[in-house]
């Protein structure tokens, strides 16, 4: 699944998107949408480029160079072939089923297996091409309790997702522009799930050895309010060449030390799980689909094994934003509240305290 082209060079990308899908979701339950000028200069910023032609066919030298350069770093995030194993150990939770009374509910462990890629498939001067293909399966192992209450009636659950994303690179008001949109579609073991679209426009305001400053927005298909949020990102090393700050928001915030072969950060990051499940409360075990999205307060070690593979590992506490089950097309449904007689909320709605997280990773690029 796409995200700015240069933000995700490769793996993380789907996660990235995921992310901005899920932030989307909680703003417009919320009534708390983006402002009508955001969005006013996201629909004038890109009729903009579309229609208007360049002085140069070509961007001058030093606006190629920056889209080289641009969040190209030895420990750049995004690989071409990425796994990443997580665990979360026993912890307690609270679902609420229609709206009803909330239960505590426990879990014994849960498991996070992630295989995802990015291949190249055309890089120009001017425009790129990638195909993607992400797989997770979620390992549950549900004490008594939480099995007797058939909203997690199996152990294991697959989710598959998979797209194609093209960039496009021009240069507006000197400064270099990147224009990217995607599609994608996401299935599980038994059956397919649904396709949907995203864009963006990214413009790169700096760039030099020390700072790199980006702003921009992105759109998903999945909603009718307003599906428009800014991104800025934000990266400076300081005088003391091994510390630097990174900043792409709304995903993470990090301060890094790094030397020779290793990188070590800490910071906070969002991050998204989601799966499609038959529902257990139901008779009829109709197809629904769970999601949740994560604030991780995490330490994150990072190693270069040699010029293609990556060695990670992390470690910290995680909060749950917003999780539950929703119907198969991610929509919540009218239910019966504690306050409200009619007000729209998930199938189950999940509450859950500070958890600790545990993951290890490997990844290999393709780009020195």
């Amino acid at each position: 699944m796409l995200c700015f082209s240069t933000l995700c060079e490769a793996g993380r990308a789907n996660t990235f998107a995921g992310i901005i899908h899920h932030i989307f979701k909680i703003m417009l339950k919320r009534n708390n949408l983006i402002p009508l000028a955001i969005c006013a200069a996201g629909l004038f910023l890109i009729p903009s480029v579309l229609s208007g032609k360049s002085k140069e066919n070509a961007l001058p030298d030093s606006l190629s160079s920056d889209f080289r350069t641009f969040m190209a770093k030895n420990f750049s995030r995004y690989k071409t072939i990425n796994f990443q194993w997580t665990t979360t150990p026993a912890h307690h939770y609270k679902a609420s089923a229609m709206g009803g009374d909330k239960v505590r509910l426990h879990r014994r462990w849960s498991n996070n297996l992630t295989f995802s890629s990015m291949i190249p498939i055309v890089k120009k001067k001017h425009f790129s091409f990638y195909a993607n293909l992400q797989y997770k399966n979620f390992n549950i192992k549900p004490s008594e309790e939480e099995r007797s209450t058939l909203l997690f009636a199996e152990n294991s659950y697959g989710y598959y997702l998979w797209g194609v994303n093209g960039s496009y690179y021009t240069a507006l008001w000197g400064k270099p522009l990147i224009l990217s949109a995607s599609v994608s579609a996401d299935a599980w073991e038994h059956g397919f799930g649904k396709v949907f679209g995203m864009a963006s426009a990214l413009m790169v305001l700096k760039n030099t050895q020390h700072t790199n400053l980006s702003v921009g927005i992105a759109g998903m298909t999945m909603f009718n309010k307003i599906p428009v949020m800014p991104v800025f990102t934000w990266w400076h090393r300081f005088k003391n060449p091994h510390w630097s700050i990174d900043i792409t928001l709304p995903q993470q915030n990090f301060v890094r030390y790094s030397t020779g072969f290793h990188r070590f950060s800490v910071g906070t990051e969002l991050s998204s799980n989601a799966f499609y499940m038959h529902n257990g409360l139901d008779e009829k075990r109709q197809t629904c689909y769970y999601s949740e999205v994560n604030y991780q307060m995490e330490w994150l070690y990072e190693y270069i094994i040699n010029q293609h593979l990556y060695l990670s590992a992390r470690a910290g506490l995680s909060s749950l934003m917003d999780g539950g089950l929703y119907t198969k097309n991610r929509k919540e449904v009218n239910v019966a509240g504690e306050r409200e007689p009619r007000k729209k909320r998930p199938i189950v709605e999940i509450k859950r305290g500070v958890t600790p997280f545990f993951s290890v990773g490997i990844s290999y690029s393709l780009f020195k």
